[in-house]
């Protein structure tokens, strides 16, 4: 509890971490041969991302090639 020093009113604290704008509510579970994991690595190492960012990346690449 928080009290306002002109008012002597108790606040309420929020609790935890505020909430993204852009939330990732969908987990993808893939399975990969050793070819396309070591690609994957080495996308990864070269633009400094994780797997997950690389992976959103190249999904967004694929929508323009689609539409």
């Amino acid at each position: 509890m928080v009290y306002d020093d002109l008012t002597y009113e108790r606040k309420k604290l929020k609790q935890g971490r505020p909430k993204e704008e852009n939330t990732l509510s969908h987990r993808v579970t893939v399975r990969l041969d050793d070819e396309s994991y070591q690609l994957l690595k080495q996308y990864c190492q070269t633009k400094n991302i994780t797997e997950s960012a690389a992976i959103r990346e190249l999904i967004q690449t694929l929508k323009w090639k689609i539409w």
